[in-house]
């Protein structure tokens, strides 16, 4: 890393305090916006948008209602977590990629002390059955349901913001 950058870096909540989002003259040089990025960790993610009879793969997760996903590992293809997450926390095997293109979402976190931003990869899938759903209680995941749309809205009204920004985008997308 460039010693200048370096001896420049901000926190990435400095960084935000100081960026007024309602203000559309503020302006963020690529200098800025590098200096904030490298402060991060970065982790890719990836999970599944399941969709079974016009409904909605849900699961809750420590609290919250969520979208099964979790963390890449080595050599593994964006696709294939998807895949496997939404097994491992759903306990759902008969699925199929319905879109090849994904939707990227981002998140960035603080955690003891160290910040991360987390790209995840939303593959839309269906499920062929809901035979074999069954929460993975070792994650946190308390239950595992498939709702209607109107269902899905009022569920996720416990949840992170990010997820019903991604919900939004799966409505306009879905169901016009």
């Amino acid at each position: 890393m460039d010693s200048s950058i370096e001896n420049s870096m901000i926190s990435p909540l400095e960084f935000l305090k100081n960026l007024d989002v309602q203000d559309t003259k503020s302006i963020i040089t690529a200098h800025d916006f590098f200096k904030f990025i490298e402060a991060f960790k970065p982790l890719k993610a990836a999970g599944g948008l399941v969709q079974s009879e016009g409904q909605w793969l849900l699961i809750h997760r420590n609290g919250f209602w969520d979208f099964p996903k979790g963390g890449m590992e080595e050599k593994e293809f964006a696709m294939q977590t998807a895949l496997r997450e939404v097994r491992e926390e759903c306990g759902i095997k008969n699925l199929m990629i319905n879109d090849l293109t994904p939707l990227i979402t981002y998140h960035a976190f603080e955690r003891k002390g160290k910040w991360f931003m987390k790209e995840t990869q939303w593959f839309f899938m269906s499920a062929l059955n809901h035979e074999g759903i069954c929460p993975q209680r070792a994650e946190g995941i308390t239950q595992v349901v498939f709702a209607d749309p109107d269902q899905v809205n009022r569920n996720l009204k416990n949840t992170y913001p990010m997820i019903q920004w991604l919900w939004a985008k799966i409505s306009e997308r879905t169901h016009g």
